[in-house]
């Protein structure tokens, strides 16, 4: 092999080593960045951060809906309430519901024009 062809064959090399191990510093860089974003919203404003993720994250499954344990975790460290109800109004999941909530087992769905 000539030294040109050398020569071509280790930059073409390096090249696309190069060109990858940028690539993979920046997928890397860009999902933490959009971790430690999800983070902060929740953080910042759990309620809203949190439901929007759990949203996200529901699966539903022949009526029944099912939820992440950390989720449940979270909701029952915050000592907060999940109910979620089918589009009858009837509540088909609830989380950390005591006695002295007093949540009732159906709702009423309001549509405003």
């Amino acid at each position: 092999m000539k030294i040109q062809q050398r020569m071509a064959f280790h930059f073409a090399y390096q090249l696309i080593f190069c060109s990858l191990l940028i690539l993979t510093i920046t997928l890397v860089a860009c999902i933490l960045y959009f971790q430690n974003a999800k983070n902060n919203e929740i953080r910042r404003n759990f309620p809203a951060g949190a439901l929007q993720l759990i949203d996200q994250e529901a699966n539903s499954k022949d009526g029944t809906i099912q939820i992440s344990p950390k989720w449940v975790k979270l909701i029952e460290e915050k000592g907060m309430w999940l109910q979620v109800a089918n589009a009858e109004g009837k509540v088909i999941y609830d989380v950390n519901l005591t006695p002295h909530h007093a949540l009732p087992a159906t709702w009423t769905l309001r549509f405003y024009h």
